[in-house]
């Protein structure tokens, strides 16, 4: 049987102020982006994110647009990145994601 090798992650609040700090804000999109290299450095079938991607339910619009950029190294490898909405009502931006056909949306 093959071995099918995930990566998990969760609750990365993109888009929050931690302090109220925009400095905090781009850390949050920053790990993100490196925990999306290690995942395409480690050669996995696939990323699952569970609970909140977006820590707000109308995340800054460059905020959204750095997830979708750092979402293409998996589009273009075929890693699939599929998303579980949580509880701060990010639910409508991971279905936008998804029309990019670089997320799938898991309920």
């Amino acid at each position: 049987m093959a071995e099918i090798r995930l990566f998990r992650i969760s609750d990365i609040h993109l888009g929050k102020r931690q302090y109220g700090s925009d400095i905090r804000r781009d850390g949050f999109v920053d790990t993100f982006e490196r925990t999306i290299e290690l995942a395409v450095e480690r050669d996995v079938d696939a990323v699952i994110h569970t609970r909140d991607l977006f820590d707000d339910p109308v995340p800054p619009l460059p905020t959204v647009m750095r997830c979708a950029d750092a979402l293409e190294p998996l589009k273009e490898r075929n890693i699939p990145f599929y998303g579980i909405v949580g509880n701060h009502g990010d639910d409508q931006w991971l279905d936008l994601l998804c029309r990019t056909n670089a997320v799938t949306r898991l309920n």
